[in-house]
């Protein structure tokens, strides 16, 4: 079914993102808490794992690219997106300034 999980409030206290299952694929969902509009930030099948960076402006994920587990950032206005190349899986990212 379609679920929502793994919430986590943006350094500010502005935005709420989370993962978002719909029809079978998990995508990064990101809602403005004063506007209440909800956006699909990212392109799934398979996105797990949000979290922000310390100034707020990236959200780093993990998510699945031709069977292999990598990290991938998505700015929160959705103006950018990247991939961050590993030779490892890579699951639950977390952002530290140290």
């Amino acid at each position: 079914g379609d679920y929502n999980a793994n919430p986590v409030y943006s350094p500010d206290g502005k935005f709420l993102a989370f993962v978002t299952h719909r029809e079978g694929a998990s995508r990064i969902g990101l809602l403005n808490l004063a506007t209440g509009k909800f956006e699909e930030m990212t392109p799934g099948p398979l996105d797990e794992s949000p979290s922000f960076l310390s100034n707020g402006s990236m959200i780093i994920y993990a998510t699945q690219n031709n069977g292999h587990r990598e990290l991938a950032a998505v700015s929160t206005d959705g103006q950018i997106y990247q991939s961050i190349k590993s030779k490892g899986m890579m699951w639950e990212p977390a952002y530290s300034k140290h």
